[in-house]
């Protein structure tokens, strides 16, 4: 029998408070379209731009994992993609029927489409099971600390620095100029390590850093750490505002997981969680009712995550609130994400209940 890895209660820590940043994305994303000039709009700027870290912190969290196990091709599929494909069927079912019954002209066709496409957040489960797999082909890399940190050097110049050099070209770069610089920036075609692999191994990696023990350099490390959260936040929320105003509307390039900037964010979280609740508590010193609060959040994470956005759709829909119907804006984001955060942990936790079913979907 295998040995089972031990669970890592820093990991518990970031899935928790990325399930709170998946929220608040979404959150703050119900009015992003008004005027980028309003001082509303900054406030959602602000707090959306802190928290895109989530997704990349999820990928990065299973990297940390599923790169320390030896798992079969047949384990992948029959454990781990199974549970994937029956939380998509299940949850695009909820949301195509819901869908349906909103517009009374729909038809079967709606149905087919949206139970195919999906849920706008559901994007993530087809992205996660790709990762699935491949964990075959990173699993050598990974065991190979040179080869897995040439990986991330490669990952990161041809899959974030010159794709979002690209994407940018048409904002920053001069009309004459703007075709041949972005040509010369899209020649490079690395497609090995392109994409979310990366977040993967950089968990993975990142897993394995220790936090220098002589507490000069430690304080080094932690100020490191905090630069490159903070620089992240902030080059996302400016370079966001930016944006809108050159294009004359709420524009969201800056958001995407594969920017320098995010990365810098999804370091940040990952890094510091680790040093707080690993590194520095090799002696278990976090308290026990802690640790029970963080892992019972973490373990129905993946629930909420799939059931969230139907609550924050209903309030809107149903109660006519949202983040808008406040006078101050920060109100309005954190009361409504309150109560999505809490219906919807009261919700996974019911359906992981339910006979047969309930484990796979919540």
């Amino acid at each position: 029998m295998r040995a089972r890895p031990e669970r890592q209660l820093y990991l518990d820590f970031i899935r928790a408070a990325a399930t709170i940043a998946v929220i608040l994305i979404h959150v703050t994303a119900q009015n992003f379209h008004i005027d980028p000039h309003e001082t509303t709009w900054d406030v959602f700027n602000i707090i959306n731009s802190g928290v895109h870290w989530a997704v990349p912190a999820f990928l990065m969290i299973s990297g940390a994992v599923f790169l320390e196990k030896n798992i079969t091709i047949k384990e992948i599929f029959g454990k781990y993609i199974f549970r994937i494909a029956v939380a998509y069927v299940f949850w695009s079912a909820v949301y195509a029927v819901l869908y349906i019954v909103r517009h009374s002209g729909a038809g079967a066709k709606d149905f087919l489409r949206e139970f195919i496409i999906g849920h706008f957040h559901m994007w993530f489960l087809p992205v996660i099971a790709g990762i699935y797999l491949v964990i075959p082909l990173l699993k050598p890399i990974s065991e190979e600390r040179s080869t897995e940190k040439w990986f991330i050097i490669l990952g990161f110049i041809f899959g974030i620095v010159l794709p979002q050099l690209s994407s940018l070209a048409p904002f920053l770069i001069p009309e004459e100029y703007r075709d041949f610089i972005i040509k010369l920036i899209d020649k490079p075609k690395v497609m090995l390590v392109q994409g979310y692999s990366f977040y993967f191994l950089l968990g993975h990696y990142l897993s394995k850093i220790k936090e220098p023990l002589l507490p000069g350099k430690r304080r080094i490390y932690t100020a490191g750490l905090w630069l490159a959260g903070i620089s992240g936040w902030a080059a996302t929320a400016l370079l966001t505002k930016y944006l809108s105003i050159k294009s004359g509307k709420a524009t969201s390039i800056a958001y995407g997981e594969l920017t320098i900037n995010v990365l810098l964010e999804s370091i940040f979280v990952f890094c510091i969680f680790k040093s707080l609740f690993h590194d520095r508590n090799q002696d278990k010193t976090v308290p026990r009712l802690l640790e029970s609060v963080v892992n019972f959040l973490s373990k129905y994470s993946f629930g909420v995550y799939l059931v969230h956005p139907l609550f924050l759709k209903r309030i809107r829909d149903v109660m006519g609130i949202d983040t808008l119907s406040f006078k101050n804006p920060v109100i309005g984001v954190f009361v409504i994400f309150a109560a999505v955060y809490v219906l919807s942990y009261i919700a996974s936790i019911i359906i992981r209940h339910v006979p047969f079913i309930g484990k796979y979907v919540a």
